[in-house]
Parts: structure tokens; C-alpha cells; sequence
């Protein structure tokens, strides 16, 4: 994996790095046109982690739940008008959350090492 020049890698390890059992932090959000693409997104984000916003998730999975995720909202969204963004969280950046107002619905962040 090649980096920009003066630029360091991310404490993130590639998902084909990743043991089949350890988990990684996901931000997940979307932009749906349809109203029913829309709620079927939502419901299944709501499989995967919590809602902090109504369109932005925080997912904690593994490898093969992140394979699964993906595939699943490729075949639920549309690829010309909706618009899904996945952001992996490093492990210090996933401890560095600041929310405000501090909300109570927000996923734990748990660090496996």
C-alpha cells in the first residue's frame, strides 16, 4: 500500500488484514433519493451499529460482516442517483470522538487488540 508523499499510513490495517474475529470502526453515511431506498438503508445500518445522526451509522464489524454490509447496500441503493460513503476509524481517531451535545446513542468504541 503506497502512501502520498509526506504523509503517514493509518493506524487502520487493510480489511484483508483483518482477523476474521476482529472487529474495526466504521462511520457509514448516505444520501438517498427514493423514499423507500432510503428507509431500507436505514433498517439495514440498524443491523450493523447505531444511528448518531439519521444518516450517519457507526458500525463496529468484522471483516466478512463488513463484506456482507457492502454487498448488501450495493444491491439496495442505486448506483447513479444514491450515494453511500464508508470511512474507516483508526483505533486513536475511534477514541478521539468528540460528540456535541454528548449523546447516549452513540456506540460504545471497543478496542481489540
Amino acid at each position: 500500500m503506497s502512501t502520498l508523499p509526506g504523509r503517514k499510513r493509518s493506524g487502520f490495517p487493510p480489511i484483508d488484514r483483518l482477523r476474521p474475529s476482529q472487529r474495526a470502526t466504521y462511520v457509514v453515511c448516505y444520501d438517498i433519493v427514493a423514499d423507500r431506498r432510503r428507509a431500507r438503508v436505514r433498517r439495514l445500518l440498524l443491523n450493523f451499529g447505531v444511528a448518531v445522526q439519521y444518516s450517519v451509522f457507526e458500525c463496529a464489524v468484522t471483516a466478512p460482516e463488513l463484506r456482507r454490509l457492502m454487498g448488501l447496500l450495493k444491491r439496495t441503493t442505486h448506483p447513479k442517483l444514491d450515494s453511500v460513503l464508508v470511512y474507516p476509524l483508526c483505533r486513536g481517531c475511534a477514541g478521539r470522538i468528540v460528540r456535541q451535545p454528548p449523546t447516549h446513542n452513540a456506540m460504545p468504541i471497543t478496542l481489540m487488540v
